[in-house]
């Protein structure tokens, strides 16, 4: 089931922080992921941050044109960090229950990669 919604509005003062569900946390450890602060997403005033162990990522709100809550997968395919090179998207999958897609107007470059459009 996807469930889509439009770009979330700006936090009000302050910032907004969601912690990323860890599923299998001691296979996660592999990647640096534990939780709390390495497995984060945060909204401050117009950037959304989000952390999964070593990966980081850093985009303007003005750039996520929507949102989808989609799942369940499984753990094979879900757990640890993804980019589709088709779709471009990025995910930080720390749980096969299910997770929150985002879709970008400009994709985020993560490291030194920025998928074709």
């Amino acid at each position: 089931m996807t469930v889509t919604s439009p770009a979330p509005p700006a936090p009000p003062d302050g910032e907004l922080r969601c912690p990323i569900r860890l599923q299998q946390p001691a296979i996660l450890r592999l990647l640096g992921v534990q939780p709390g602060e390495k497995a984060m997403v945060t909204l401050t005033g117009e950037t959304l941050h989000a952390r999964f162990g070593w990966s980081h990522v850093s985009v303007p709100l003005a750039d996520i044109t929507s949102w989808d809550i989609s799942g369940p997968w499984r753990p094979i395919t879900a757990l640890g960090v993804r980019r589709s090179i088709r779709g471009g998207d990025l995910t930080f999958g720390g749980s096969a229950h299910g997770g929150v897609q985002v879709h970008f107007r400009v994709r985020p470059k993560i490291l030194i990669f920025r998928p074709p459009s």
